[in-house]
């Protein structure tokens, strides 16, 4: 691993917490907490954001791989031996659509949070045990009006793997539609929330990161955003959005891509 990561040892908040809460003070106060933000938004907050592959997790910004999803044909027997295709949440709601938000929220308590827990037909455990991942505590990172949810965290997964103690994913869904090229502040929010959590604890591994993965959800839109601090820089990292409104089939293998992330393992490995 290479010892560029890794920060001086010390003892009380993490030597970038006070960048993450200057940086989270920015955020707030200048821009409302619905929008998508700019490139020129992202650069004033001194934020790099490229692209991750879904599939492999590998970012193309010659940085640290920070999560490795199950590979895609061991999904796919997941999904066999667990008669994945006759969830309702796989089907298409169509017309019936109840909108963005609560759309996103049905997949996240009925497909992926249920998936979760679902004992697996092989093994009997559930299936998050197939991964490193544990559902843990959620923090209620949310923003919601009197009449309507902009967008509310619905389950966090927290790593199991002691090296890397802080590494995190979320699930977040949302009523702002998800556009491939634009980061949206609630994204953004929940990587430097949670990252403010955890640097202050700075109960992190030997590299001194604590990464954060979103799976992002509006409608049946679904996206990966990851993120991490160093060196007071977030690198963000966006993955192709995946939209599950289509034939049984295909909506349960987008699913799935998701799902591995789910079922991964956290890592460090220089793409």
């Amino acid at each position: 691993m290479s010892s560029s990561l890794r920060p001086p040892q010390t003892s009380g908040p993490h030597p970038d917490f006070v960048f993450v809460v200057n940086c989270l003070r920015r955020l707030g106060s200048t821009f409302k907490a619905t929008h998508s933000l700019s490139s020129d938004d992202l650069s004033w907050l001194n934020i790099k954001c490229t692209q991750v592959g879904l599939d492999s997790g590998t970012p193309n910004d010659g940085g640290f791989k920070v999560v490795e999803p199950k590979p895609l044909n061991e999904m796919d027997a997941i999904a066999e031996r667990n008669n994945l295709i006759n969830v309702d949440d796989v089907y298409r709601p169509g017309e019936y659509s109840t909108g963005n938000f609560y759309e996103a929220s049905t997949l996240g308590d009925f497909f992926f949070h249920e998936f979760l827990e679902k004992s697996d037909a092989l093994t009997k455990k559930p299936l998050v045990e197939l991964g490193s991942w544990k559902l843990g505590p959620n923090e209620n990172d949310e923003h919601c009006t009197a009449d309507k949810i902009g967008w509310r965290v619905a389950f966090t997964l927290h790593s199991h793997d002691d090296s890397m103690p802080a590494d995190t994913i979320r699930f977040l869904p949302q009523s702002m539609p998800i556009k491939h090229d634009e980061l949206l502040f609630s994204e953004l929010w929940c990587i430097l929330k949670t990252s403010a959590r955890q640097l202050k604890k700075n109960e992190l591994g030997p590299d001194g990161i604590a990464p954060v993965t979103i799976v992002s959800a509006s409608g049946r839109d679904l996206r990966i955003v990851q993120g991490y601090i160093h060196n007071n820089k977030v690198l963000v990292r966006m993955s192709e959005v995946v939209n599950t409104d289509q034939e049984d089939e295909q909506n349960l293998n987008q699913l799935m891509k998701v799902g591995a992330w789910l079922l991964g393992a956290p890592c460090r490995y220089q793409a």
